[in-house]
């Protein structure tokens, strides 16, 4: 799918793809090789959660135990000093991440909720946690990001501008 995703926004000249396994990422990679890791590290134990049977999304979503701590020491071993990471995870299992985080020196800088839509009802499905290595005390709520203007409605405006490549350049 990256491959396919790269090829389809016309990025080829801009990524390097490297495929293996996140407990393998000492031997793929020099420590603190990167500035910025993005991640959507798999949630659910594999006990846990709507178990899919087809691979892709079983994988996607589900990790075995230790998992989100394996994601975590990976990054904290690819970024550099001062390197920003950024992970998008179930707001409900926030407090998990922000501790495996804070064991391993990367400190919340932003915290951003994303809702489905603003209908004051429904609470946050994910959040955005923006991070910095060794990076000191402070941190910032960001307002809610919804992704869309109702419920079945179009893109909000700041979920649709990201597909805008005229702003995205910029």
């Amino acid at each position: 799918l990256a491959r396919i995703n790269i090829a389809a926004n016309n990025l080829a000249d801009s990524f390097e793809l490297v495929s293996g396994d996140v407990e393998d990422s000492r031997q793929l990679f020099d420590p603190e090789r990167f500035s910025l890791v993005i991640s959507n590290p798999p949630f659910y134990s594999n006990s846990s959660g709507r178990v899919s049977t087809r691979a892709q999304p079983l994988g996607a979503r589900h990790h075995p135990d230790g998992g989100l701590e394996r994601f975590i020491d990976s990054t904290a071993y690819c970024l550099k000093n001062r390197g920003r990471v950024v992970f998008i995870y179930p707001a409900h299992l926030l407090s998990e991440l922000l501790s495996a985080m804070l064991a391993r020196n990367l400190e919340p800088k932003v915290l951003q909720f994303v809702f489905s839509y603003p209908d004051g009802k429904s609470g946050a499905r994910l959040v955005l946690v923006h991070a910095m290595k060794n990076g000191g005390n402070g941190l910032i709520v960001c307002p809610p990001l919804y992704v869309y203007q109702y419920q079945n409605g179009p893109y909000s405006e700041a979920v649709a501008s990201m597909y805008r490549p005229e702003i995205r350049d910029h």
